[in-house]
């Protein structure tokens, strides 16, 4: 993401005011015109928007102060500056968002995503570690978008797998949700190959025989050998938390 739309604050452009050095011009211009916090850009971001961007946590501090009400104003995308904030991994900010506004971790977007969606499709592991560990937000962690994916789902669409072990293996974490098409987080993982999910609900449900690098699982008299590649599959899979 590279916005530098030059705005009404006397020529400079939105990054370089939320710069750390530059947050007394920044303060000096809200004074002389207090509305400016609530000003819109074409994407429908507010400077608030802007210092979470850029992991600012001293601005966000001082336009907050100005006006709260800026905190729960979503851009053209219903993105509020908590989502933008856990997109980009500032935890910080995150922080401080919270603290200041706590109901703003209600907020969804335009697809009803919560800032933990947006962290995961950040691909911010940390963020994800951070979450699972603040109430205000793991009583999120299960919350569906209207593709009805959580944010497991998601984090197994992405080829991030620390981010899908930090969820799969927190046990607040619903392993077991579905999503509008009836697929399971590790149904997306593996891709929908039935003939692998199949197998490896076998390998789940009766444990088995390794024997020189290699596995046989009996199910109604038949012997299952997986390929190579479902055995890595599966050894990643149980890596991951999906399956116990």
């Amino acid at each position: 993401m590279h916005i530098m739309r030059k705005n009404v604050m006397e020529g400079f452009s939105v990054p370089e005011l939320f710069c750390p050095y530059m947050l007394d011009i920044v303060t000096m211009m809200v004074s002389k015109n207090p509305e400016i916090i609530k000003e819109v850009d074409e994407l429908g971001w507010t400077p608030l928007h802007y210092a979470a961007f850029r992991g600012n946590v001293s601005a966000i501090r001082s336009l907050i102060k100005r006006n709260s009400s800026v905190a729960y104003i979503l851009d053209n995308c219903g993105m509020s500056a908590l989502h933008v904030a856990a997109y980009g991994g500032h935890i910080k900010v995150m922080k401080e968002l919270i603290r200041l506004r706590p109901d703003t971790c209600d907020l969804l977007n335009h697809k009803d995503q919560t800032a933990v969606h947006a962290a995961v499709l950040g691909e911010k592991p940390a963020v994800i570690r951070y979450i699972l560990k603040t109430p205000t937000l793991a009583g999120l962690v299960n919350e569906a978008d209207d593709d009805g994916n959580t944010p497991l789902h998601l984090a197994a669409s992405i080829p991030n797998s620390a981010i899908m072990k930090a969820l799969a293996r927190d046990c607040k974490v619903d392993k077991t949700a579905t999503n509008v098409h009836h697929s399971k987080a590790v149904d997306i993982y593996l891709g929908n190959n039935i003939e692998l999910v199949r197998t490896i609900d076998i390998y789940n449900t009766h444990r088995a025989l390794v024997v020189r690098d290699s596995f046989f699982s009996y199910f109604q008299g038949s012997i299952i050998r997986p390929t190579f590649r479902s055995r890595i599959h599966i050894s990643t899979v149980q890596f991951l938390g999906l399956y116990d």
